[in-house]
C-alpha cells in the first residue's frame, strides 16, 4: 500500500489531502468534544435547551475540491492597496520628521521583485524564433541514420502513449507501454529509458503549477486507471510513481541476451522551460 501514513481510498486508490487526513486524525477528539460540550450545557448546567440545533462540522474530506487561487486582478487589486498604505504611513512619517525618500526607494517594497515574478510566480520569457532557422538546411537529411542505441525521454512517452482501453495499470504496462519498447529495441542493440524527477524548488515548479492541480493516487497493479489521464499527470508524484511502476514492469520484462536496457532517473534543474 506504499506510505502506511497516507489516507487511501481502496476502490479508486485515491490519496486524500492533508486537510482530509486532518480530519481523520481529529475526527474522535471533535465528536468526544462536542458531546461533552452538549452534555455540559444541556444536562448539567441547563443553558441551552436538548432540542437545540447542532452546528455541523464542515470538515475536509476526498471530495473536498481543491482551493482556487486568486485571480491575477485580485493579486494586483491587493497589490495596491498594500502600496496605498505604506505611502500613507510614509507622509504621515514626514510631517513629524524629515524623510529620505531616496533611502526609502532602495528597498523593495514588495515580497517578490515585479522586475522578476508576477505575483509570486516566476517570469516566464516569450522564445523569439528567427525566420532563418525555418530554412531547409542544403545539407538536411532526410534518411534516418544507422544507429546501434538510442535514448528515450520516458515521461515524454508516458504523455504520448495514452491509456485507451487499458482498465489497470497493470493493463497499461503490459499492452501499451512495454510494447512500445519492444518496437524501440528491435532496430537497435541498447535502449536507455530516462526518467525525471520533479524537485519542489526547481523553476519547472511554476512552469508545472500553471498547468493545473490533479487528484494524488496510489499506483499499483491493480489500481484503476484514472479517467482523466492528463490530470493524474499533473501531480507530481502520480508521475513519479508511475514512471517507478513502468520501470519495474519493463524490467521484469526484458530477457533478450543479444540487447541491452538501461532505465535511468534524471534530475530536472532549470534546462528548457
Amino acid at each position: 500500500m506504499g506510505n502506511p501514513f497516507d489516507v487511501v481510498k481502496l476502490d479508486t486508490k485515491e490519496i486524500a489531502g492533508p486537510a482530509a487526513v486532518e480530519t481523520v486524525m481529529n475526527a474522535k477528539r471533535i465528536g468526544q468534544e462536542q458531546f461533552e460540550a452538549f452534555t455540559r450545557e444541556c444536562l448539567l448546567d441547563r443553558t441551552k435547551a436538548v432540542d437545540d440545533p447542532i452546528p455541523r462540522n464542515k470538515l475536509k474530506v476526498f471530495s473536498t475540491s481543491t482551493p482556487r487561487s486568486q485571480s491575477k486582478g485580485q493579486q494586483q487589486l491587493a497589490s495596491v492597496k498594500n502600496d496605498r498604505e505604506l505611502f500613507a504611513r510614509l507622509y504621515i512619517g514626514c510631517q513629524t520628521r524629515d524623510g529620505n525618500l531616496e533611502e526609502f526607494f532602495r528597498h523593495e517594497n514588495q515580497a517578490c521583485p515585479p522586475a522578476l515574478s508576477d505575483g509570486g510566480s516566476l517570469c516566464t520569457g516569450t522564445r523569439m524564433i528567427s525566420s532563418h532557422a525555418w530554412k531547409k538546411s542544403p545539407d538536411a537529411k532526410t534518411e534516418t541514420p544507422v544507429t546501434t542505441c538510442i535514448v528515450l525521454d520516458g515521461a515524454a512517452i508516458v504523455q504520448m502513449l495514452k491509456p485507451a482501453a487499458s482498465k489497470t495499470f497493470e493493463e497499461y504496462a503490459q499492452q501499451i507501454f512495454i510494447p512500445y519498447m519492444s518496437m524501440k529495441l528491435q532496430t537497435v542493440s541498447r535502449l536507455d529509458l530516462v526518467w525525471d524527477t520533479y524537485l519542489a524548488d526547481s523553476l519547472k515548479g511554476s512552469t508545472r503549477a500553471k498547468r493545473g492541480q490533479g487528484v494524488r493516487r496510489r499506483v499499483v497493479a491493480a489500481a484503476a486507471i484514472p479517467g482523466n489521464w492528463q490530470n493524474f499527470l499533473r501531480v507530481d508524484s502520480n508521475k513519479t510513481e508511475l514512471f517507478r511502476f513502468l520501470s519495474a514492469a519493463l524490467m521484469e520484462w526484458f530477457d533478450q541476451e543479444d540487447k541491452q536496457l538501461a532505465s535511468m532517473v534524471t534530475m530536472q534543474y532549470s534546462s528548457g522551460l
